[in-house]
């Protein structure tokens, strides 16, 4: 599995992953907490069983190419999953360039043939399609982010 962009002290997705036996790499473009792999070369081809971002799209001042990455080094056949913001105040870090919606991430579904498998945004409780029935913190915790899961 691969997780883009999860410089932080927090430990990100890697021990929901980890706990499943899944092999974790994290990535981000400096090093710094929870980064294993500074980018600075390609990945090869169809390299990772998952690609997953979390709060990092919104930062990424070109996130169109780095989409068309992830893309191309997802196996064919499996899950790319994106949470970014669909609302929200200005969060620099450094900088804090978009906000994204359903058709936002339909058109960068067909510039590189990938299949949108859900996609949620947070104007409506109703629009948490994959909403957790016993999970409450986590519905609260996502009011401001918009979900998408893709595969090619």
């Amino acid at each position: 599995m691969l997780e883009v962009g999860s410089k932080s002290t927090k430990p990100g997705h890697r021990p929901l992953f980890e706990r499943h036996d899944w092999d974790v790499t994290v990535i981000d473009l400096k090093q710094g907490p929870n980064v294993d792999v500074v980018l600075d070369e390609p990945f090869d081809d169809e390299q990772f069983d998952a690609i997953v971002s979390d709060a990092m799209l919104e930062h990424n001042n070109m996130f169109w190419i780095t989409f068309l990455e992830m893309a191309r080094v997802l196996k064919t056949g499996e899950i790319m999953m994106h949470i970014t913001p669909s609302r929200g105040p200005e969060h620099r870090a450094p900088q804090d360039c978009w906000r994204f919606y359903r058709d936002g991430m339909t058109a960068a579904e067909d510039w590189c043939g990938m299949e949108m498998l859900c996609t949620s945004t947070d104007w409506r409780t109703s629009d948490l399609d994959f909403r957790a029935q016993k999970r409450p913190k986590t519905v609260k915790r996502m009011r401001k982010n918009a979900v998408f899961l893709y595969t090619v």
